[in-house]
């Protein structure tokens, strides 16, 4: 095997996951199809996650040490090492079913040379399970149209554990943002979306552990991400332009992230939000029945009454 090119390239992003590492790690290398190579990128972990891997004796596995950088400096540390023309991403606490590659070969062979390629995936949070699927009269099935399939499913359809591209695209889009902290999974997956079609798979292939320790969590603060997001509209902007692309339904998405934000500053009562927003880039993608509501004194009205009722005790 040491003298056939892998046909996959796995990347995980390795930073202070020492409980979770080995069964991330052997759920690949225990796949029913074979033919890859496992890249863990240790990210200046400080917990000796690495302690986990040291006697694992499998030649496909290959490990690399680097200064910490983020999530992104390793993924993109990853694909620069890989040999193979399609890299599959999977996270440090999340596993694959045993089927996962062998799906994505026969989702290949049906649908060959695309950009993305990536199945159904549960979210779990100790006894919780949470199973979104895009349904289609196909098991394997060409998203006709990735951007309204993303607003309707209310969720990411592919996330850094499902998905699988073809490593050329990825150079196209830049790799992954390592000046974001948040969404920037979704910056490669949106540009590559723009470029190729999408392969989706309604088998449940991939588990997303969201209880598992040192999960990335930026914050649900309206501000952030409000920056954060503005960030990846701009840059998406730009790439749109550079490549001379046609927009599709990708503002669909951006009205949705934007109305998104500006409900969780509606829920976290961060009233002065809202003037903020009116000179961010988001407020290009909302209707005018958004701005009216959103941008009114609305909100005002709401917070008098919401202060009004826990004076007089009717709301805690």
């Amino acid at each position: 095997m040491n003298n056939i090119k892998p046909y996959f390239s796995v990347v995980i992003p390795l930073y202070n996951k020492r409980p979770h590492i080995k069964r991330s790690v052997f759920s690949v290398l225990n796949q029913t199809y074979e033919n890859f190579e496992l890249i863990v990128v240790d990210d200046g972990s400080t917990d000796g996650s690495l302690d986990e891997l040291k006697d694992i004796e499998d030649k496909r596995l290959k490990i690399y040490e680097k200064e910490n950088g983020g999530a992104s400096s390793a993924r993109n540390y990853g694909i620069r090492k890989a040999t193979a023309n399609y890299v599959a991403f999977l996270d440090a606490d999340d596993e694959w079913n045993i089927a996962f590659l062998e799906t994505i070969i026969k989702m290949y062979t049906k649908f060959p040379n695309k950009g993305i390629y990536t199945t159904a995936y549960e979210l779990i949070s100790g006894s919780q399970k949470n199973i979104n699927i895009i349904k289609g009269t196909d098991e394997i099935f060409k998203l006709e149209d990735y951007f309204k399939e993303f607003v309707n499913l209310g969720i990411s359809i592919n996330n850094s554990s499902t998905t699988v591209v073809r490593k050329d695209l990825l150079f196209v889009a830049g790799l992954f943002p390592e000046q974001l902290k948040n969404f920037e999974d979704f910056n490669v997956w949106f540009k590559i979306a723009l470029l190729e079609d999408v392969i989706y798979n309604q088998r449940i292939l991939s588990y997303i552990h969201l209880d598992a320790v040192n999960r990335s969590n930026h914050g649900n603060n309206a501000y952030y991400l409000l920056i954060s997001y503005s960030k990846l509209v701009i840059d998406i902007e730009k790439f749109i332009v550079d490549q001379n692309l046609k927009r599709g339904n990708i503002d669909l998405v951006f009205q949705h992230g934007a109305v998104g934000i500006m409900r969780q500053a509606i829920k976290a009562k961060e009233w002065n939000f809202f003037q903020v927003f009116k000179k961010s880039e988001l407020y290009n993608y909302i209707n005018f029945y958004q701005k009216i509501f959103y941008m009114t004194n609305i909100n005002r009205i709401g917070l008098i009454i919401y202060k009004i009722l826990t004076i007089f005790g009717l709301k805690k």
